[in-house]
Parts: C-alpha cells; sequence; structure tokens
C-alpha cells in the first residue's frame, strides 16, 4: 500500500481515541439512519489532543473491517486479497467473530492507552478486566449470534485470552506490518495537516473538517452509519 492507502487515520478526542476511515473507504458507499454522536463539554475540548503515531491495535481492526468489504477496491484490493490469503485463516476465523464488517466490535479490542508500539498494546489488551470483557461480549451476542470461540473467551479463563493476543500478533505480522512504514508517514502527515487546521482555524473548524462521514454540530460530533447512540464523554 501507498500512503494514501492507510488503513485508519486517528486523533485523541477527550481521553478515548477516534478513528475514522481514509475517504478511500468511502466509495460506494450509501449511508443510512444510523448515527453516533458525542456529546462534548468545555472541559472535553480543552483536554483534546491529536494522536502523534497510528496505533497498531485500531490498524489491526479497522483493516479486518476492509478485509471483509468491497470497497475501495482500486486503492485496497491488492490489500485486501493478500491480507486475506496471507493471514494465518484460523486467526482470521477468530479475529472476524470479533471483528464483523460493519456495526460493533468489542472495546477491549482498541485499548485507549493502547500506545503506538504493539507488544505495549497486546499488554494493555490482556490486562483488560475480564467483567469488561464479559460485558461487551454479551453486548456483541445481542447482536450477532454467539460462537464457541466468543463464549470462551467471556468464560474469563486465560487461555482464550493468550489465543486472541497470538491471533491478533500474527495478523498484524502479515497484514499490518509490512506496510508499517507507509501507515505511520500517512498518519504524520495527517497529523501535521489537521494541526495546522487547528492552530490556523481553531477547534470548531477542525472538528468540522475531519471527514465527510462527520459533522460538527456543537456541541455534538455526529459520526454517520456508524451506530445509533450517544456518548456523553463528561471529561472521560
Amino acid at each position: 500500500m501507498n500512503g494514501r492507502q492507510c488503513v485508519g487515520r486517528n486523533s485523541r478526542i477527550g481521553g478515548t481515541r477516534m478513528h475514522w476511515l481514509t475517504s478511500a473507504s468511502t466509495f460506494g458507499a450509501t449511508w443510512g439512519d444510523l448515527m453516533l454522536r458525542i456529546h462534548f463539554t468545555a472541559h472535553d475540548l480543552a483536554r483534546m489532543k491529536i494522536a502523534a503515531e497510528p496505533d497498531p491495535l485500531w490498524e489491526v481492526l479497522l483493516s479486518l473491517h476492509m478485509a471483509q468489504s468491497s470497497g475501495g477496491e482500486l486503492i485496497y484490493g491488492n490489500w485486501r486479497r493478500n491480507a486475506n490469503t496471507t493471514a494465518r485463516q484460523p486467526d482470521l476465523v477468530l479475529l472476524r467473530e470479533l471483528a464483523p464488517p460493519n456495526g460493533y466490535s468489542p472495546d477491549f479490542l482498541t485499548p485507549p492507552a493502547a500506545g503506538s508500539d504493539l507488544d505495549e498494546a497486546l499488554d494493555h489488551l490482556l490486562s483488560t478486566p475480564r467483567t469488561d470483557v464479559r460485558a461487551q461480549l454479551d453486548y456483541l451476542a445481542s447482536r450477532r449470534a454467539a460462537t464457541p470461540w466468543t463464549r470462551a473467551l467471556a468464560s474469563g479463563k486465560s487461555d482464550p485470552m493468550r489465543r486472541l493476543g497470538y491471533a491478533v500478533r500474527s495478523y498484524h505480522e502479515t497484514a499490518i506490518a509490512p506496510y508499517w512504514r507507509s501507515i505511520r508517514g500517512h498518519v504524520v502527515a495527517d497529523r501535521a495537516r489537521r494541526v495546522q487546521q487547528w492552530t490556523s482555524h481553531g477547534v470548531d473548524h477542525f472538528l468540522a473538517n475531519l471527514h465527510p462521514r462527520v459533522r460538527w454540530t456543537p456541541p455534538v460530533l455526529q459520526i454517520f452509519d456508524f451506530v445509533d447512540t450517544d456518548v456523553y464523554l463528561d471529561g472521560r
């Protein structure tokens, strides 16, 4: 993949990290009525930062979505075919059960304090409290049928979590790591452009120009065709 083919871009919103797909991922998209609404306070806006580096676990998650879609064939087609054929199929099957092509994926796959180092990020993932893992998998099961693998993860036993860590690392090695220099270069360049927007035009302009699927209606950031829910940051 070249620089434009970075699987995801990211910025830190309040105490959380928000990612959006590149414009290429909207090719052929038709947007529905679903909308994620993120409600900001003045304190949230004051704490907002733009991440300096790509997050390996977000790149894994967003690439899993892209690998299961058919959009952006001109840009993503070769990468998609390589990712789907070179990744270990047992790992791919397990990860796809947690990361369907659209809709909800458990939050523990992308811990907020993961950072840009894969080993550190996996440590955070595997340290997720088991009660959180179970609650998020219960929510996933309310939206799509549970599988033996997701039920094993929800059990709280250590072996399934270690298996998840191995699957993420294996997938990253084949689908993400070969393109990491390009991904990082793209994110660094994108960050520089967005910092310039912010410093020259202010936070309203910055938030209003994140992505075609995103609308800033102060104090609410609306993300279309994602999931129909409200998130109140409240200084988190």
